[in-house]
């Protein structure tokens, strides 16, 4: 494969000059080096049953829900563990805070971070040598920004953007000394291509032209003409673009392809609704629509076969999603595998991912969450990785319901709701029936809930976006001091506009009587001291914001102003508080304080702050 450095000022339509093009072959790492497995955290590596290991690495599952990262290649073999908790330890050693950490890759013992401290605007990549916890910055070497990310390959660090106002992509290359724990540039990888930008390639391997180039022998990049989209182009290792003949769509999104097949969606240039997706064949120059759901989620592409996984049929009764394998050569699409959902466990189907040639799921199994590997004909195999446990089935088990309204003139869904309720075992409490009685209640009233309508509104039901949505679920069950039982729940509102509502509120139990208690159960001032309690904290917090002459996000201009707010949304028969082993929190709406996108505002008080007590007591 030959270096590469291209500095491209492309034309729309034809084939165009590359400005600079090293023709010097790439070194190549020894044959032994593929295969060689690495074992960091102390635990063997584990062969789940393919002999051929690839030298690539890819980071599975997130480090926000896990307290282990695993790290495969493509052919699903499990090659490194990496605990959270040290990970943090040493962000945190070497001056970085472990919350603004996101992990990017993983490469031989090494994990490449992305740092976004969107405080104070300060965005790098860190390389970290988990043996030894030696933090690395690679400022200067890659390219962070507040959402970049940073990608393995061949044994080199990758990173990409590119520069809307300049028109320019920009990819480059760094490695680490083999001896040490130093980093170079790598001239040869390096990639400026400028007035276009490389197209997405889902296919389930790291998104980079060089990746690219070698196994399909291009990349698709988008041609513009004043500053509009005129059609695609390949681009290729030694800097031409030759332009798509046939390709004249302006309103899409690029899904995933090969040398054969590019696949992609279209969208309403008004509305920007999805209108389905398309393939287009580079052999015969055609485009032909593809029968799959327009809400259909595509997760990889292996030869000229694409997978995606989409609703069951029977979404209103189970929730289940189906992963299909779509044949691009015959038009034919096939169930694979079923993400089947479990009331109390979440969204299961959002872990479904590809990664290489091996397509990743999560089942529940006992009290865990665990990572399975699902091959072309739909058996699964255990990966021995758990994700998370989930407290719920530690205290019990949950149920679940759905129900839709359909208005009785036209039929259209005017309102969805999906609710779960928490089921507690017998051994907890002699008064378990009476609590869970209780529990299925609440579950009953949300089905039981019909949106009021007229006839005359009928013209607005056949908008999709007029069906109002409310979901449910239980988030975490916990007991503490073996006689207080907290449930939990998270819920989300949707009722047409750009976004819709999330919430939360908590049950609690008394275990010895089965009895339901409220926060005034337990709190024994009055709402005044209450309010002010709360605002004062919330203050606090505003003045520490401030300090140093920072600007608050809260939508409060002075700490005064603040105060008010937080008092005039704190009541005491909605207190909006979170009872913690160790501690209170009190927590407030988006928009009560502070954006949308600011989330939940969260206070942390004592017991003794709260209740004037040690622990929950009444």
């Amino acid at each position: 494969m030959k270096k590469r450095l291209l500095s491209l000022i492309l034309a729309t339509s034809c084939i165009c000059g590359l400005v600079a093009c090293k023709d010097d072959e790439k070194s190549q790492k020894d044959e032994n080096d593929s295969k060689t497995e690495a074992s960091i955290s102390g635990q063997e590596s584990s062969d789940v049953g393919d002999s051929e290991q690839s030298k690539d690495e890819y980071i599975v599952n997130s480090i926000y829900e896990s307290n282990t990262l695993y790290a495969f290649d493509e052919k699903g073999n499990k090659l490194e563990e990496f605990n959270v908790d040290k990970l943090n330890e040493y962000m945190d050693k070497a001056g970085y805070k472990p919350d603004f950490v996101r992990v990017s890759a993983a490469d031989d013992g090494v994990l490449y971070c992305h740092y976004a401290d969107y405080d104070n605007d300060d965005y790098k990549f860190l390389a970290l040598d988990y043996k030894t916890g030696q933090v690395e910055d690679l400022d200067g070497l890659l390219d962070a920004e507040s959402f970049a990310s940073c990608y393995c390959y061949n044994g080199k660090i990758y990173s990409f953007k590119y520069d809307f106002d300049a028109k320019v992509y920009h990819e480059k290359a760094i490695e680490k000394d083999k001896d040490g724990f130093s980093f170079k540039e790598v001239k040869d990888e390096e990639i400026e291509i400028k007035e276009h930008d490389v197209l997405y390639n889902g296919d389930g391997k790291v998104n980079l032209a060089n990746r690219m180039f070698d196994d399909i022998g291009f990349a698709l990049v988008e041609i513009r003409t004043n500053d509009k989209r005129d059609g695609i182009g390949k681009l290729t290792s030694d800097g031409k673009v030759e332009k798509v003949e046939g390709f004249n769509e302006k309103s899409y999104s690029s899904k995933c392809y090969n040398e054969n097949y590019f696949v992609f969606s279209c969208y309403d240039d008004e509305t920007y609704t999805d209108e389905g997706f398309f393939v287009y064949d580079f052999a015969s120059g055609k485009t032909a629509e593809l029968d799959i759901p327009v809400d259909a989620s595509i997760i990889g592409m292996q030869n000229d076969t694409f997978y995606y996984q989409a609703k069951s049929d029977s979404w209103e009764d189970d929730l289940d999603y189906n992963i299909y394998a779509y044949d691009l050569d015959t038009n034919k699409s096939e169930c694979i595998y079923t993400v089947e959902h479990v009331a109390g466990a979440g969204s299961l189907f959002t872990y479904t991912v590809a990664y290489g040639d091996t397509i990743y799921v999560a089942n529940v199994d006992g009290e865990q969450l665990k990572l399975y590997k699902v091959d072309k004909s739909g058996d699964i195999r255990d990966l021995d990785c758990p994700i998370k446990s989930y407290s719920a089935f530690k205290y019990g088990t949950v149920i679940s319901d759905y129900n839709e309204v359909k208005c009785e003139y036209c039929d259209a869904t005017l309102y969805t709701v999906y609710e779960e309720a928490f089921v507690l075992d017998d051994k907890y409490s002699l008064y378990a029936q009476q609590i869970n009685d209780t529990l299925k209640a609440k579950l009953d009233a949300a089905m039981a809930y019909t949106p009021e309508y007229d006839e005359d509104e009928c013209e607005y039901h056949q908008d999709e976006s007029y069906c109002e949505t409310d979901d449910e679920s239980v988030s975490d069950v916990r007991i503490i001091n073996d006689q207080y039982l907290i449930i939990d729940m998270d819920s989300y509102w949707y009722g047409g506009g750009a976004h819709g509502m999330p919430g939360m509120c908590e049950y609690i139990f008394d275990l010895t009587t089965g009895e339901e208690l409220t926060f005034a159960d337990f709190y024994s001032g009055t709402e005044e001291e209450f309010k002010n309690l709360v605002a004062t904290k919330v203050k606090e917090d505003y003045e520490r914001q401030s300090a140093g002459g920072n600007s608050p996000y809260y939508f409060a201009e002075s700490a005064e102003e603040i105060y008010d707010t937080a008092y005039e949304y704190t009541h005491l028969d909605s207190p909006n508080i979170i009872f913690q082993e160790d501690k209170v929190i009190c927590y407030f709406y988006p928009y009560d304080l502070a954006s949308y996108a600011d989330g939940f505002q969260y206070f942390e008080f004592t017991y003794e702050e709260i209740l004037g007590t040690n622990t929950l007591t009444r």
